[in-house]
């Protein structure tokens, strides 16, 4: 799959796992020197640039190709997992209200109560088009200036990856890379970025409007990631940090751009 796209990963220089214990070991090549940026941090717009880019490199070689959905690996998980995360999902947001109601702006609660129900209705539109796409798309995943700067980002951690809309993984990155205030000013420009970089990498009859209405639509995943990753880890200060700054910002987005209204209509 690497082969087929433009994006820069780690090449695996040994990746063996025993499946009967789940013990692996993964080893690739060397990126350093290169430059971390702290997910609670926040990156420079000049990083979110450079990110949203890359996404492009990842979806654009693979637009609307129907053969993904041959490729067993990669088409069958959503399958897998979707009851999987229709039967959790309820109570897994019952526990993170339970935790955070206290320190949780009431009207994200609200937006957080309405997500099963989007996200049932959003596998229904089958015209929003697919491609390959990261599905953990943020900074911790990613080093920038890799390799003293010969490549300016290297992205990581693909257990997420999988087939779907790749507005998906930009709605999910400013969510959660920059802050709310910068998203509000610059997010329209560093989408228009995306899409340029998609139509000048050769994808065709997908213009502006449907780009900018499909990265309204696809700010459910910042929340579910959010919600769903709090209560699938230990617990831990940093973690409830994280994990609140990233559902806040995902809500923030989502009333913003009346994502929820989108899938209701």
């Amino acid at each position: 799959m690497a082969r087929t796209a433009a994006i820069r990963v780690p090449h695996a220089l040994v990746a063996e796992i025993d499946l009967a214990t789940d013990d692996f070991v993964v080893l690739f090549d060397d990126l350093g020197p290169a430059r971390a940026v702290d997910q609670l941090d926040g990156c420079t717009l000049a990083d979110a640039e450079t990110a949203l880019h890359e996404a492009a490199a990842l979806h654009a070689p693979r637009w609307g190709d129907p053969a993904l959905a041959t490729i067993d690996w990669l088409a069958v998980k959503p399958a897998q997992l979707t009851p999987m995360v229709d039967a959790v999902l309820p109570p897994i947001i019952t526990m993170f209200k339970d935790r955070y109601r206290d320190v949780l702006e009431p009207e994200f609660v609200a937006l957080i109560d309405r997500l099963p129900h989007a996200l049932i209705v959003s596998r229904t539109d089958a015209a929003m088009p697919r491609t390959v796409m990261h599905g953990d798309f943020r900074l911790d995943n990613m080093l920038f200036d890799v390799n003293g700067g010969a490549a300016p980002i290297a992205t990581m951690d693909w257990q997420t990856v999988t087939i779907g809309c790749g507005l998906t993984d930009v709605a999910y990155f400013l969510s959660a890379g920059i802050s709310p205030d910068e998203r509000r000013a610059h997010e329209a420009a560093l989408v228009r970025g995306y899409h340029a970089e998609l139509v000048r990498r050769g994808v065709r009859d997908y213009d502006w409007d449907r780009c900018w209405f499909d990265y309204r639509r696809n700010t459910l995943h910042g929340i579910l990631m959010g919600v769903f990753s709090s209560m699938s880890v230990e617990r831990t200060e940093r973690g409830d940090r994280q994990f609140l700054k990233m559902t806040r910002g995902a809500c923030e987005q989502a009333l913003d751009l009346g994502s929820f209204n989108l899938w209701d209509a």
